[in-house]
């Protein structure tokens, strides 16, 4: 599977942002890599000490979640609940003890 450029222009904000000074790939050269090649270039740069640990798991996750689809996401409206703002708090909360 290709990744579209929808899903690797954040994932450049994001390696930009981290690193303003690194000299990037621009986004369109990268649209003809896979997610598995991406993700291979990310723990490449994380073993080689490129990438931090918690910068490599970041940006997984950036990936997976270019994956999700908007219901594994979000919660329908139909399945949530309001409550008043001006409602006392104990109120509230009764019916969810």
């Amino acid at each position: 599977m290709k990744v579209s450029v929808a899903v690797l222009l954040p994932l450049t904000r994001v390696i930009k942002f981290l690193f303003p000074n690194a000299n990037l790939v621009p986004v369109g050269r990268l649209t003809s890599l896979s997610l598995e090649e991406i993700s291979g270039l990310i723990s490449e740069a994380n073993i080689t000490g490129t990438l931090a640990r918690d910068t490599s798991m970041m940006l997984e996750g950036v990936l997976r979640f270019g994956q999700l689809n908007v219901s594994q996401i979000m919660t329908p409206a139909d399945r949530m609940e309001a409550v008043n703002i001006d409602q006392d708090e104990d109120k509230f909360l009764e019916p969810v003890r």
